[in-house]
């Protein structure tokens, strides 16, 4: 087994990120393509990666605009979230697009 340590990764050409291959050339994975930090009650985007704008859609429901297109619609979008209280909340995906992805906020409820 071995070890690469690096301060930096970089690709060789584009805004495509680089790829991680097994040692027969086949991808097997890839760094994060994008990602977002944002406050859903004064709609204020954070923090962001690969993240061109955000856009408010309605109560709970938002668009995430991508800087690079996606290579495929089949990823997932991984999520956490909180109102700042004892209400858990949870994120679901209404629309996959290249560019773009809209979801929606809910608090859970309780039995």
């Amino acid at each position: 087994m071995s070890t690469v340590v690096v301060n930096t990764v970089k690709a060789q050409s584009g805004s495509v990120p680089p790829v991680i291959q097994n040692s027969s050339g086949t991808e097997v994975g890839f760094f994060v393509r994008a990602w977002a930090s944002f406050n859903g009650s004064s709609f204020s985007l954070q923090k962001s990666g690969g993240v061109a704008s955000m856009v408010d859609l309605g109560e709970g429901q938002y668009r995430v605009n991508f800087t690079t297109a996606m290579p495929d619609t089949n990823y997932c979008m991984v999520e956490g979230c909180s109102n700042g209280s004892t209400s858990p909340r949870i994120a679901c995906q209404q629309a996959k697009q290249l560019l773009f992805m809209n979801l929606k906020l809910d608090q859970i409820q309780t039995l």
